[in-house]
């Protein structure tokens, strides 16, 4: 009988022991990352998004591509407070060959990028991109949650009003101090550039038919603009 005891007391104490460590952590979520969006007038030069991570369940390191269309180029990259310092190891403000690369011609030193960014969905054809590449700096998980970096871009030749910035994340790097993959949720940003109208869609449904698929087509009705 003392023997039992004295054993659920040592599990007792165990379990009381984890549990702080397990407290705010949950191991099956997704992390999500997203871009804010920018508007800027014509006037300006430069515009700044900010990328946040939210739910992260812990990491090691990641490498994120930020991709953008030419007419815009690298200006500047400031860490949040999210992350231990040191996260940065390759600051792409003192390594600039990591900024604006050529996507296309790039697929043979990121080996599955190509593969990443049409899985995402990203067009990639004459566009360029910033690689950042996250590590902890020590053998620890990281777990903040918040501003991971700001990205500031400079415009120099624009034609259209709107403009994706795209956020693109290896699967194959991000991964937590176990060296597990984590999947990961991603959202791009929007430049809206120029005499910027704040868009109030109308609506027009087009119902799918016998050999086509249906669509929305929404109309500003303050400036004509038109998407699908």
């Amino acid at each position: 009988m003392k023997k039992t005891v004295s054993l659920l007391i040592a599990l007792l104490m165990i379990s009381s022991l984890a549990l702080p460590a397990l407290a705010g952590t949950d191991n099956n979520a997704v992390m999500t990352l997203s871009v804010s969006d920018a508007v800027v007038g014509a006037d300006e030069d430069e515009a700044t998004f900010e990328v946040t991570l939210d739910n992260n369940p812990g990491f090691w390191g990641t490498q994120l591509f930020i991709v953008y269309d030419e007419g815009l180029s690298f200006a500047g990259f400031s860490a949040g407070d999210t992350l231990p310092s040191g996260a940065f190891p390759f600051d792409p403000m003192k390594y600039p060959a990591l900024c604006d690369i050529d996507v296309s011609s790039s697929f043979t030193r990121y080996k599955h990028l190509k593969e990443e960014l049409e899985a995402d969905g990203v067009e990639y054809e004459g566009r360029l991109m910033t690689v950042i590449n996250i590590e902890s700096p020590s053998l620890r998980d990281m777990t903040g949650c918040g501003v991971l970096f700001s990205i500031t871009l400079a415009i120099s030749d624009l034609d259209e009003d709107e403009y994706p910035i795209d956020l693109v994340y290896s699967r194959w790097n991000t991964i937590n101090s176990t060296t597990k993959k984590l999947p990961c949720s991603v959202t791009g940003g929007t430049l809206s550039y120029g005499n910027v109208c704040p868009h109030e869609y109308d609506t027009d449904v087009t119902p799918a038919g016998c050999e086509t698929g249906g669509y929305t087509t929404y109309t500003c009705a303050l400036c004509g603009k038109t998407k699908t």
